[in-house]
């Protein structure tokens, strides 16, 4: 036991072990039947707006399409918030935090 009454850990190894990624095939999204686009979305950008009752931001792509990355940074920037990156993007309001997807 060390001077400080805690037990002194292990050696730590020297190096890990070789990481070989692994890779499966993406889902073919082509079977599922296509979804409309909302059409009634409020402050629609081309890329989403909010829901009807406003409680929602919709973001609709065509296939291919992608948003803007880092969305997260696009969105706070809208609001006029500042983000902080925690496990993944977030929004933080005084007394809110918001998280968004960080999806591709």
């Amino acid at each position: 036991m060390g001077h400080d009454g805690v037990e002194p850990l292990g050696e730590r190894p020297v190096t890990l072990p070789h990481f070989v990624p692994t890779f499966s095939e993406p889902p073919d999204l082509s079977v599922l039947p296509p979804v409309p686009r909302p059409s009634d979305l409020l402050f629609d950008n081309g890329l989403g707006g909010f829901s009807a009752d406003g409680r929602e931001y919709v973001i609709y792509l065509e296939p291919g399409q992608h948003t803007p990355a880092p969305w997260a940074n696009v969105i706070a920037n809208e609001m006029n918030v500042s983000i902080k990156i925690t496990s993944g993007p977030a929004i933080e309001r005084p007394g809110d935090l918001a998280v968004t997807s960080s999806g591709r």
